[in-house]
């Protein structure tokens, strides 16, 4: 529809050219390269509200790979902060949400640590575009500025 390619359009823009207002493009958080190393010995999930080809580009731009198990805004029925994003890539990896990598998800927006809590995981939540207070306020259970630590 013209709605969907005008949505693809402005995803693609933000990978390009940085999201409004900024003028940035998008950076790794720091730390994060080698937590996917770490994680690239085991099968590991994303579990994203972008859409796949938003998500497959922006892992592209930054230079890290696709994971085993890719989960996005279009191929859930429900996405974030319902937990179906999560249970999904749990199963798909045949795990317990409970117990994915120790039972830790990796978010940075107040949905997506609801949405890791309500499938039952821990939760790290990093301090990007929202406040410290807000994502430790929606259930993070450890609140970090990036990977490194």
């Amino acid at each position: 529809s013209e709605a969907e390619a005008e949505a693809e359009r402005f995803e693609l823009n933000i990978i390009r050219f940085g999201s409004p207002p900024h003028s940035l493009r998008l950076q790794v958080i720091q730390g994060a390269a080698e937590a996917v190393k770490a994680c690239l010995a085991g099968k590991w999930a994303v579990c994203t509200s972008g859409t796949t080809k938003y998500a497959s580009a922006a892992l592209q731009a930054v230079g890290l790979p696709k994971p085993d198990v890719f989960v996005t805004a279009d191929t859930v029925a429900q996405g974030k902060p319902n937990p179906d994003p999560y249970l999904q890539g749990a199963s798909s990896l045949s795990l317990s949400a409970s117990s994915c990598i120790a039972g830790v998800a990796v978010e940075d927006a107040p949905n997506g640590v609801r949405s890791g809590k309500a499938a039952g995981t821990k939760v790290l939540a990093l301090v990007t575009r929202h406040l410290r207070e807000e994502v430790k306020e929606a259930g993070g259970d450890w609140v970090v500025d990036d990977l490194s630590k």
